[in-house]
């Protein structure tokens, strides 16, 4: 079957209360088991916190955070049989990540984000990697990873025929622009697209879902709500054969793409 149902979950969250963010998270899967993929927003558990915040306030809601409550959420996607996409932060091997986490009955994808923002205190992460899962092969990113085209390149070869951003775009930040960078993922590399913002104090929601073409096809409000989308994954290979970029790339051209120098500041 090519023809799945994806659902995005765009919630508001509670950075004081992570028992009651997964909660309100299982509540959720439980109603919509019946998709194919359900997606909520970039550090859904314990609800982001910028550089107001240093490293040691994000540690100390860590270690107040039962590993269980988390464990527990794992364990009730998969008692559903249920695909879910959130983010979460953690403490690894000394290093603070922002994460994006795949939960399925017989996986646990875990991806840190490489470009963390220069408001954030997270150590960035060192790989880009596309899974495969029952939809197709997927790959993630997190909020401004969306700002570097590389990544989502990447992603798609490595097989990716949908990338899902998740995301938590302060109000602050025009959401035009993650819309048109969601697009151009789409577009720019023939794979289904899947946006899912955060709603609440400073957040404002506008989570979206955009086809092979870059042409959006769902798209929320500025509220709670659960964005539902069909989509055909035999379009990537439609409009792969009826523009076939990937045949005509010329890797021998893009050395520039991998060094070191930089024309911004």
């Amino acid at each position: 079957m090519m023809h799945k149902r994806v659902a995005i979950a765009q919630i508001d969250i509670d950075i004081y209360r992570p028992d009651l963010n997964i909660a309100k998270m299982k509540e959720i899967i439980r109603e919509h088991r019946e998709v194919d993929l359900i997606v909520f927003p970039e550090l859904v558990v314990h609800g982001h916190i910028y550089s107001s915040a240093p490293k040691r306030e994000i540690l100390e809601m860590i270690a107040r955070t039962p590993r269980a409550l988390e464990e527990d959420l794992y364990a009730f996607a998969r008692e559903l049989d249920t695909r879910v996409i959130f983010g979460e932060f953690d403490q690894i091997d000394g290093r603070l990540y922002n994460l994006a986490v795949y939960v399925s009955r017989d996986k646990v994808e875990r991806y840190a984000k490489t470009h963390v923002h220069w408001t954030e205190s997270f150590d960035a992460g060192e790989e880009l990697r596309a899974f495969d899962t029952p939809l197709d092969r997927i790959g993630i990113l997190v909020c401004f990873d969306a700002a570097f085209p590389e990544a989502a390149r990447v992603l798609a070869l490595q097989g990716a025929k949908i990338i899902v951003i998740i995301a938590a775009v302060p109000a602050t930040f025009d959401i035009k622009y993650m819309h048109r960078r969601a697009a151009a993922i789409a577009l720019d590399n023939q794979v289904f697209t899947l946006f899912a913002n955060r709603v609440g104090v400073g957040h404002g929601g506008q989570s979206a879902v955009f086809n092979p073409e870059g042409d959006l096809i769902a798209l929320a409000g500025e509220k709670e709500e659960i964005l539902t989308a069909e989509i055909n994954l035999f379009e990537v290979d439609v409009w792969r054969m009826h523009e076939a970029i990937y045949a005509h790339r010329r890797p021998d051209l893009y050395g520039r793409l991998v060094s070191d120098e930089d024309v911004g500041s």
